[in-house]
């Protein structure tokens, strides 16, 4: 017996208030099925292939066939959709929790028609299709972030247990490997009950699409390259940390932040370069005045006076910054200011 659990993702996120509100309402429909009898609810709201096929697959989405299948389920959409709401928001987390559950579905009834005709008049439900979806994306979205599994080994007189990492896109590819396989023999077999195997995976295809098609690689790369930088900052590596910095500027130049720790790392660095180092704060000013992050001008005008001298800036500039200190207020820093527009 081989047996594997992800229990942690090496990700902090905020409180996952659109998760909590899916969970609750997947919760509050099995207790309403429950009561009403859960076979009768999983064929009158259970997703087939008809007339009514617009509405039973997303009431399908929210039903489960007892306490174990949505334990399961509820956990693992804890455990992924909170991250994904994290980089997302939580309309859109929910728009793919939806929409993952429509892929899944149709996918799920395009096979049943086609190979398993049978198939196709029994009821599908639970939210494992649009959690598919939602852990598709989240492969995506987090390629390079570690998942916490636990693994259990029980054959014959052997018996290891433990834990291990390994990266997103390599465990849920693992994961739904299951899924193929189980599929491919269910098709061979003619199997018309139990998991809908394919509809994981058409869930998890959209999942994967979605990621690609909006973006979620570029926005990963950076969070990465971002975190690198970080990390050879913290450690003192200040010059590579300075290219990292400057590549991160290249692939989003209208973000000024980049700008700035750029400057920072080449002020600090062993070959400390002052001129090319105010260079970087005086773009990263005037970023930031274009954009009219003033509270963030005044303070990188601050930091960069005192690390290597006040950066020559244009009097629109000059002018937005002094502004800015005078309404904090900070009334040397604005005099300063001014009489620096004045004498020129």
């Amino acid at each position: 017996m081989f047996f594997i659990f992800p229990y942690r993702i090496d990700r902090a996120f905020k409180m996952p208030w659109a998760t909590l509100v899916l969970i609750a309402v997947n919760v509050l429909m099995f207790i309403l099925s429950a009561v009403l009898g859960i076979e009768w609810t999983a064929y009158t709201l259970g997703f087939r292939m008809n007339m009514w096929a617009p509405v039973t697959w997303l009431t399908a989405s929210f039903l489960h066939a007892d306490i174990l299948h949505i334990a399961g389920n509820m956990y693992f959409l804890w455990l992924f959709a909170s991250v994904v709401e994290d980089a997302l928001g939580p309309w859109r987390t929910i728009g793919v929790y939806l929409a993952g559950g429509f892929a899944s579905a149709i996918t799920h009834g395009l096979v049943m028609l086609l190979f398993v005709p049978g198939g196709a008049e029994i009821p599908m439900i639970g939210a494992s299709g649009a959690l598919a979806a939602i852990m598709g994306l989240f492969a995506v979205r987090f390629y390079k972030t570690k998942i916490r599994v636990g693994y259990f080994i029980w054959f014959l007189w052997l018996i290891r247990y433990g834990t291990f990492a390994i990266t997103s896109v390599a465990g849920i590819a693992l994961w739904f490997a299951r899924d193929i396989l189980d599929g491919l023999l269910g098709l061979a077999l003619g199997a018309t009950g139990g998991v809908a195997n394919w509809a994981h995976l058409g869930g998890v295809a959209f999942g994967v699409a979605l990621g690609f098609l909006s973006g979620q690689v570029r926005s990963a790369s950076t969070e990465y390259l971002a975190e690198d930088a970080r990390q050879l900052a913290a450690t003192g590596t200040h010059e590579v940390a300075a290219a990292k910095y400057a590549a991160l500027a290249e692939t989003d130049p209208a973000n000024p932040e980049w700008r700035r720790r750029k400057a920072r790392e080449l002020a600090s660095s062993d070959r400390c370069d002052p001129e090319a180092a105010r260079g970087e704060f005086l773009q990263a000013l005037q970023l930031m005045v274009r954009g009219r992050q003033l509270a963030e001008a005044l303070d990188t005008f601050i930091e960069a006076d005192g690390i290597v001298g006040t950066p020559g800036l244009d009097h629109t500039t000059l002018l937005a910054v002094a502004a800015e200190a005078e309404r904090r207020p900070d009334w040397v820093t604005a005099e300063r200011l001014y009489l620096r527009v004045i004498e020129e």
